[in-house]
């Protein structure tokens, strides 16, 4: 597993003998599966995807990549905007139409690193209004992941999720925080290019108990950003204050998606990154 901080990075392997050592399965496959899939297989040719681009005078989105191959990788990284922002989860997204160049390639050498910042890549114009869309990362060869940061230029708040390579259909997403000057939102992707996504919500408590559940659809390609309460206002429903418990996503088609959680001055922020609902999961047998 790779973390990258600033220029370096921390580079953690898996010894061979990894059989004889203990370990719980359980815990480690969901993410192994999720955010590793696409180096694990070295024949694969991912593609790997940000839910979240956001640029403007109060915010940035770097982009962070790493080759954890051994032979240099084209990368090819594409920005993508609603043709109607009003309308963003029905709307027809499309190369990203405020960007001046919504395609941009790079080349990574075997064990390098870079980061990159969303504006200069894609030539977003210098503007007032903050601009938003979703990202896509395609990789000539195996062995690329990455992560996207953003933040406040003034250094108030910075927020990390990793790219993203394998859509999920159940999720769950660990923490609420909503009312008492916190909120809480989501932002979900539907990377399918023909199949709408009816995606479903449901808000727990940390016993248990089920708050609510809102339902909506999510055209192929397109991407929606809500706070928690704007999901259910839009239902007609109420989500009262609320903190901690957990948000279960579902859907009916793959989709990307992550949590955020702060408070309303904005100098706290957090990104929860989806723990995946293996179905019918057998977990093997203890090897202690």
């Amino acid at each position: 597993v790779f973390f990258g901080q600033h220029n370096g990075g921390l580079d953690m392997r898996r010894p061979k003998n990894l059989s004889q050592i203990p370990i719980n399965p359980l815990s480690l496959e969901p993410i192994l599966s999720y955010f590793g899939q696409q180096w694990l297989d070295p024949n694969s040719r991912p593609s790997l995807f940000s839910p979240q681009l956001g640029v403007g005078p109060s915010l940035f989105t770097h982009i962070s990549l790493i080759n954890t191959g051994t032979e240099a990788a084209t990368l090819t990284l594409s920005a993508f905007g609603a043709a109607d922002p009003s309308a963003e989860s029905r709307s027809n997204w499309v190369p990203h139409p405020r960007a001046g160049q919504p395609q941009a390639t790079r080349t990574l050498a075997a064990g390098q690193k870079i980061t990159l910042n969303a504006a200069d890549v894609f030539g977003f114009p210098a503007t007032e209004e903050t601009l938003a869309g979703w990202i896509q990362v395609e990789s000539s060869g195996a062995g690329v992941v990455g992560f996207v940061s953003f933040g406040d230029p003034q250094g108030r708040f910075l927020a990390t999720v990793p790219l993203m390579g394998e859509p999920l259909t159940s999720a769950l997403f660990s923490h609420v925080a909503e009312g008492f000057s916190f909120f809480t939102g989501l932002t979900v992707l539907n990377p399918s290019s023909s199949a709408t996504a009816k995606v479903t919500l449901e808000v727990f408590t940390p016993d248990g108990v089920s708050k609510g559940v809102v339902q909506f659809d999510l055209s192929p390609r397109a991407r929606t950003a809500r706070l928690l309460r704007e999901f259910f206002s839009d239902a007609g429903k109420t989500l009262g204050p609320q903190a901690g418990g957990f948000i279960q996503l579902t859907s009916s088609s793959g989709v990307f998606a992550f949590e955020l959680f702060g408070n309303d001055r904005l100098d706290v922020l957090s990104a929860v990154p989806p723990q995946p609902i293996q179905e019918e999961y057998v977990p093997p047998p203890e090897i202690y």
